[in-house]
């Protein structure tokens, strides 16, 4: 029999204790020691990023440590022992590490450290100056420097989360005595480390608090950045190139990135522009997203079609991009002249898709619409017409398409708008089996996860998770 939620043995369970884990382990007199974040492991969180480092040559005098701390689900409670330490405990707890077997035996120390490790890492540099001696290289992953609002589900019943929110005494007074101690800078080579699409940690939280030089936008979602791929390997590159001394200065991909962050549009034009038919296609994608910032929608969209997968892409191709772009902003930011772009290009690219019989972008356009519709509408309301009207469009082009993991999400997504619990979960099941890409899961457990909350509840939210979780290697 399982229990599930009405065992309350899961919420007195002793959290794991502190540990180090050994990855590459010798005499060596150099570390690169990683840490995960709230609720995190050393495993999970750096898949394919340590396995990168260890088998970099020119990184082969360094060991690879990991620091796992107790960071776990379960409630804290005060009348007995299980319960996570706060972020200043785990800061001493740091401290004290360094001063231990194995730590004790580097000379040069380089943390690198994914979201919320990041807050205890830096008030450790902070309050102790021989954590400052030791550390050189400080590289923060998608760190909520500023502060998150999203820990506000679990800050009723865990210290970790009380202390993320931008109001807490905790980060309010790391910012204040960041600035002071390292007023002319930091003793150590630091690096804050921003995906271009994390939705969960954005950029005026993670990069913003900090000047220029210090920070770095590369591809991917607040997991992937430190999940690299074949296709995907900036945030790695960042930290090899940075140690081996060979990415020195931040690239006009990394620029125009940061520029684009902050919405300073006509600098990344300026910047990207000139060069438009040499850059990558993730610089193509920025160039377009500022020329539509400054309302020059058509341009982006030409740009787009010159140079995007070398002149190949379709305009629904292309406005589908945009329409991605500007809706993972709205997600952020909630600015409503966002999501009235969104719409307008996703309408712009169904009708394209439509009339040219391509229903492989017909569904992709239109499961977005269905998305944005119920997004768009305020909790505990009746949701409009627009998403089943979307959702049904979605599943008869499905029915029309070849048969991918893409078709197969699609569908599953369409589904659970249409509150088909039970064939949602089924069809998202077979849709991961399918898809060996961390980006894609990403990007497709992003929206399940909305849908399933608005419609489904904590619930259906946790059974939704769970899929992703048991089916993710």
């Amino acid at each position: 029999m399982t229990w599930g939620f009405l065992d309350l043995r899961r919420y007195f369970t002793p959290h794991p204790p502190q540990s180090i884990v050994k990855l590459r382990y010798s005499d060596s007199s150099n570390v690169i020691l990683l840490t995960h974040g709230f609720t995190g492991n050393i495993a999970d969180s750096w898949d394919g990023f340590y396995q990168r480092i260890i088998a970099e040559p020119a990184l082969s005098d360094w060991d690879v440590l990991g620091l796992a701390y107790p960071s776990s689900g379960t409630v804290d409670t005060v009348a007995v022992y299980a319960g996570d330490p706060s972020l200043r405990v785990l800061a001493i707890s740091l401290s004290t590490t360094l001063k231990l077997p194995p730590l004790s035996q580097y000379s040069k120390v380089a943390v690198a450290a994914h979201s919320m490790g990041g807050l205890f890492v830096q008030r450790a540099l902070v309050d102790d100056e021989n954590v400052r001696k030791r550390v050189t290289n400080l590289f923060l992953y998608g760190t909520p420097s500023g502060g998150t609002y999203k820990s506000l589900l679990f800050s009723p019943f865990k210290k970790q989360a009380r202390d993320m929110l931008p109001t807490s005494s905790f980060v309010t007074d790391l910012r204040r005595d960041w600035n002071r101690a390292f007023v002319n800078g930091t003793p150590f080579s630091f690096l804050s480390i921003a995906g271009d699409v994390d939705e969960f940690v954005p950029a005026d939280s993670s990069i913003f608090p900090f000047d220029q030089r210090n920070v770095a936008v590369v591809a991917g979602d607040h997991s992937t950045i430190v999940k690299p791929t074949e296709g995907n390997a900036q945030g790695v590159d960042l930290l090899i190139g940075t140690l081996t001394g060979s990415a020195l200065l931040p690239s006009t991909s990394d620029v125009a990135r940061f520029d684009l962050e902050k919405k300073e549009y006509q600098a990344v034009v300026d910047l990207l522009l000139p060069n438009a038919g040499t850059i990558d296609e993730a610089a193509l994608s920025s160039l377009a997203m500022a020329l539509d910032g400054l309302g020059r929608g058509p341009d982006a969209l030409e740009i787009l079609e010159r140079h995007y997968r070398g002149g190949e892409i379709k305009s629904s191709e292309a406005l589908g991009i945009l329409a991605g772009r500007v809706k993972r902003r709205w997600l952020v930011e909630r600015q409503l002249t966002d999501l009235a772009r969104a719409v307008e290009l996703y309408t712009a690219g169904y009708q394209g898709a439509a009339a040219a019989d391509d229903h492989e972008q017909g569904y992709y356009h239109a499961i977005n619409l269905a998305f944005l519709s119920l997004m768009a509408t305020p909790q505990n309301t009746k949701e409009p017409p627009e998403v089943r009207r979307w959702a049904e469009q979605a599943i008869w082009h499905c029915a029309r398409s070849p048969d991918t993991n893409w078709r197969t999400a699609t569908k599953a997504e369409a589904e659970l708008l249409l509150h088909h619990k039970e064939t949602a979960f089924g069809l998202y099941k077979e849709a991961v089996r399918g898809t060996n890409s961390n980006r894609q899961l990403g990007s497709m457990y992003s929206q399940a996860a909305r849908i399933a909350d608005r419609t489904l509840g904590g619930g259906g939210l946790s059974e939704i998770k769970a899929i992703f979780d048991r089916y993710q290697d």
